[in-house]
């Protein structure tokens, strides 16, 4: 494993992909936080630190689709797994070290994006006023759901022999879910009452009536649950300091990453890499 290991960081610091979006983290997080400045100083209002803290969360899961597809499949193509097992290395090593190796690559990317969003924001908009106790489960929460993205986008890599179809793959499911995320996020942000123009005498007057969108009941729970559960819903929840079951997202990724790699390795074992 330690041989895996030191292979694929050696290839890692060369691997130009993880490098353009380690800078595109940086980028991106000076960009949000000059942007809101402008708008701080132009508008004359406040900001608060923390509500652009883990804005790069939202993008995470198409970075990091991006890097797994490419680099795992690059792999596949160069024909260095097959090489590997030729040479003694287990299926489940070689399985695993890949997933390590997509981990932290998610995690110094998020990483990343957080100290440069505090290096640049903390002297423009102040320190962070939430408790460090929330903000710090806030950011074992946003770790962990990077740690589930890593553990999707291996599985479908190590699964698809062919880096066209992985990288299309993977792109799909990151979009996919941003788009469920934003569908169901939506729903769930409806008022319960609304404004209804009624005419009263030969008058429009405003009446405020229940909002008819408004979800309630079982299918509301049903709706925050999948949002909870799934890496794009969590990372929205989290980046809008709009975080409803913080400890159970957690369980949730840690849910994901167990049955993903469970499932990775006993389908990877039965493939057929010839």
């Amino acid at each position: 494993m330690s041989k895996l290991l030191h292979s694929n960081f050696a290839r890692l610091k060369r691997y130009p992909i993880f490098w353009i979006e380690m800078i595109l983290a940086i980028g991106y997080s000076i960009f949000v936080c000059m942007t809101l400045y402008q708008d701080m100083i132009r508008y004359e209002e406040s900001v608060a630190m923390e509500s652009i803290l883990f804005n790069f969360l939202v993008l995470i899961g198409i970075v990091m689709a991006v890097f797994c597809s490419l680099f795992i499949g690059t792999e596949y193509s160069d024909g260095t797994i097959r090489n590997k097992l030729i040479i003694g290395h287990s299926r489940n090593n070689i399985f695993i070290s890949n997933f390590i190796l997509c981990m932290i690559v998610g995690l110094l990317i998020y990483l990343t994006a957080v100290i440069t969003t505090c290096a640049v924001g903390v002297p423009l908009f102040g320190w962070i006023q939430i408790k460090w106790s929330s903000c710090l489960l806030l950011f074992v929460d946003g770790a962990l759901l990077c740690i589930a993205y890593a553990a999707i986008y291996n599985v479908i890599a190590m699964l698809t022999t062919n880096k066209a179809h992985t990288a299309i793959i993977s792109t799909l499911v990151a979009f996919g879910l941003l788009f469920v995320t934003i569908w169901l996020y939506q729903s769930l942000q409806q008022p319960e009452m609304m404004q209804q123009a009624v005419m009263e005498g030969g008058e429009i007057e405003l009446e405020t009536v229940r909002n008819p969108n408004y979800l309630t009941g079982l299918k509301r729970e049903i709706y925050q649950f999948i949002l909870d559960f799934i890496p794009s819903g969590q990372a929205t929840q989290i980046s809008s300091l709009e975080v409803v079951h913080p400890y159970w997202m957690g369980i949730y990724s840690i849910i994901i990453i167990f049955v993903f790699n469970l499932i990775g390795m006993i389908c990877f074992q039965k493939k057929d890499l010839k």
